[in-house]
């Protein structure tokens, strides 16, 4: 793209901004931060606007009653064409800077409300107008910052407004009644970013906000201090409905929509970072020219222009896998933004997809890699996961017995007085699962041994067959976690049971996890387990054996390992047998470890 960038002030007893300023804001700077930067980035270089121009500085003259987008643009030409040499043709679309871009005007109410007589208001701003039949927008510098300026740029490169949820976008005088529409609507696409989906003015309606922008690097000398507002990103959906090329092939993954009963795995990598899947394509049968019914989905990752991103809160835009379909308008096919799986889980892991039947599921993360496990599959099931985690530490030893391994490393075998802590995580699917912010959240009930968990902390009494037990526990209200804590010393074992519900009540649906603190054991503790299994390691390999080949390794369940540990007992056996052929004496060493790390069974 070639954009030739004017400047015009209109008010003489203003200064020019300096060459530098507006060079390091709109077209490149070090930091890679500028609007022309913005777009290269995010289209992978696919636009790169060689041959662009930033013309002199003109004056115009602009009078209180014709103000518009267009006189702006259409005097700016004007009077950028009267300077010697300017050639003003061969430029895909034109980007105007009004300067100041206000001006100061009579205050309608300084009568009847004994107001001050003159107030300054800022120019009308945006694209819409064409100059030499090309597409320009008007960028007021007062009033714009770089998020407005880079929506606008999009515009005069063909980029369309996406749509989403319910928004007060339109409404631009903000007084009652108040309007509401779909355009403006997705919180993660910089051409809705006149809200970004917010809907904050009727008390009478939900309210709720997006607002996926960060401050980013400034700029010396622009005068507007208010304008370094950047980001998100556009959606990666936006940028291949715009133009397939813009994104690598390697990018992008095309698949038909999943028949019924078919489910279909994918790994997605966040938008912008290297390697990977960044866009799932999904055509629907008989898909027409413009793409109707098409869904796509990308991860989103707080990151480089998506910076302004949430990881937790109420926020519309955050972290998260988003999905998008094209569907009709008043205008045309456009990009709707149909909602967002949370990265990380809170408890929904499915999306629902709006004029589809296609359900979306998140099922793993990785955020140091920026990569997630999705499922799309068509129809819906219903079902709760508990994620289980947590430690049972020691608290104190009782009879301490210090001793030393074949290697010399000293250990303590005695009585150890243990407490645990669990964490219980549920993650449901087939619950709610759709896009509009202002759905109901699913409710939660949790019971521990049948008695019920309320309040965000407390101390319940769990009836078991051994007595009953005093237990901690903590509940996170928004993603309805549950956190158990014994005391020290006390062994059993009880029911954890998560019941959920949709918002109105409705689907009630169950899943049970174990609390067992093991309380106390004899033998080596856990550091001092580790300190054997290495010793174990050392004499194994002067046997020229690895014990890595034998072992299987612990995993995140207490019941599995507690079967690897009998398992891997036995293995060990055998790695003695064979090292007692090659040198007696790691057999030796091996026979006494074996005693200490399995108690001699």
């Amino acid at each position: 793209m070639k954009i030739a960038v004017l400047r015009a002030r209109h008010d003489s007893s203003k200064p020019y901004p300096s060459d530098r300023a507006c060079i390091e804001m709109v077209m490149t700077n070090a930091q890679h931060t500028s609007v022309f930067n913005y777009w290269e980035k995010v289209t992978d270089g696919y636009l790169d606007f060689v041959g662009s121009n930033l013309f002199p500085w003109v004056d115009i003259s602009l009078g209180l009653d014709n103000v518009s987008r267009g006189t702006q643009c259409d005097r700016a030409l004007a009077a950028t064409a009267a300077l010697p040499g300017a050639l003003l043709d061969g430029y895909d679309g034109f980007f105007v800077l009004s300067w100041p871009g206000q001006i100061k005007v009579r205050n309608p109410l300084e009568i009847r409300l004994n107001r001050r007589r003159w107030i300054v208001t800022g120019l009308d701003a945006g694209a819409g107008p064409t100059l030499k039949g090309k597409p320009a927008c008007a960028i007021p510098i007062m009033t714009s910052n770089h998020t407005f300026m880079c929506h606008e740029l999009g515009h005069v490169m063909a980029f369309q407004h996406s749509y989403g949820v319910l928004n007060n976008g339109v409404d631009w005088d903000g007084v009652a009644p108040f309007t509401e529409g779909e355009v403006y609507g997705d919180p993660y696409d910089i051409m809705s970013s006149a809200t970004f989906g917010t809907r904050q003015l009727d008390p009478s309606v939900s309210r709720y906000r997006g607002s996926p922008t960060f401050v980013g690097a400034t700029v010396a000398e622009w005068p507007n201090l208010n304008a370094f507002s950047m980001g998100p990103a556009p959606a990666r959906a936006h940028v291949h409905l715009w133009d397939a090329a813009a994104l690598k092939p390697q990018q992008v993954v095309h698949r038909p929509v999943p028949a019924a009963g078919q489910t279909v795995n994918f790994t997605l990598t966040a938008a912008g970072r290297a390697g990977g899947a960044q866009l799932i394509v999904l055509h629907p049968t008989g898909e027409d020219g413009l793409g109707r019914g098409r869904c796509y989905i990308e991860y989103r990752q707080q990151g480089g222009w998506d910076a302004g991103l949430d990881v937790a809160g109420m926020d519309l835009a955050r972290q998260a896998v988003v999905v998008h379909t094209l569907a009709d308008t008043a205008e045309s096919v456009r990009c709707w933004y149909r909602g967002r799986i949370l990265v990380p889980l809170e408890i929904d892991s499915d999306l629902n997809v709006t004029g589809t039947p296609l359900t979306v599921r998140l099922h793993a993360t990785n955020v140091d890699a920026g990569t997630v496990e999705i499922s799309v599959s068509s129809g819906v099931n219903r079902g709760i996961e508990i994620h289980q985690r947590g430690s049972d530490d020691t608290i104190t030893t009782l009879d301490p017995q210090p001793m030393s391994t074949p290697c010399g490393d000293l250990i303590t075998f005695g009585t150890h007085i243990m407490q645990s802590q669990y964490f219980y995580q549920p993650i449901s699917y087939g619950f709610g699962g759709f896009g509009a912010p202002d759905a109901g959240a699913l409710k939660a009930r949790w019971t521990v041994a049948g008695v019920p968990a309320t309040g965000a902390t407390g101390t319940l009494q769990a009836p078991t067959p051994d007595g009953t037990f005093a237990i901690e526990y903590a509940l996170d209200p928004i993603t309805a976690e549950l956190s158990l804590s014994s005391r020290g010393g006390e062994r059993y074992r009880v029911d954890v049971t998560i019941t959920l519900t949709e918002a109105d009540g409705t689907g009630a649906t169950s899943a049970t996890a174990v609390f067992a603190p093991v309380g106390y054991f004899e033998g080596y503790g856990p550091g001092d387990q580790l300190t054997i299994t290495r010793c174990m390691a050392k004499y194994a390999k002067r046997a020229q054996l690895h014990l890595r080949d034998y072992l299987i390794p612990p995993g995140p369940n207490p019941l599995w390992n507690d079967r690897v540990e009998r398992i891997n007992e036995e293995r060990v056996r055998h790695v003695i047998n064979r090292a007692a052929t090659r040198n007696r004496g790691a057999a030796q060493a091996l026979s006494a470890l074996h005693a200490m790390r399995y108690g001699g069974r």
